[in-house]
């Protein structure tokens, strides 16, 4: 167990979704679990249930990784999409 100092990061978000391409930036809470911050997004933006997943720099972030977990200041810009079949 390693205590983490929850912090809020701005972050851009470009969501790929069929036909649509959308980006927004959003302040979000560090400590939070990917697999939580994707059904929230999922949800908040009305999106079908299916494989989503957050990617930083073109790699898929794991379920129980958090933004704390990844290096970096500032902004910090993450892609929204559906996992390939």
């Amino acid at each position: 167990v390693v205590r983490i100092e929850a912090e809020t990061r701005l972050v851009e978000v470009s969501v790929q979704s069929t036909g649509k391409n959308v980006r927004f930036t959003n302040p979000m809470n560090t400590a939070v679990p990917i697999q939580s911050l994707v059904e929230h997004l999922r949800q908040w933006l009305a999106l079908p249930e299916g494989q989503w997943q957050l990617l930083n720099k073109q790699t898929p972030l794991a379920a129980n990784q958090i933004l704390a977990d990844l290096d970096g200041e500032g902004m910090l810009a993450l892609q929204f999409s559906l996992r390939s079949s």
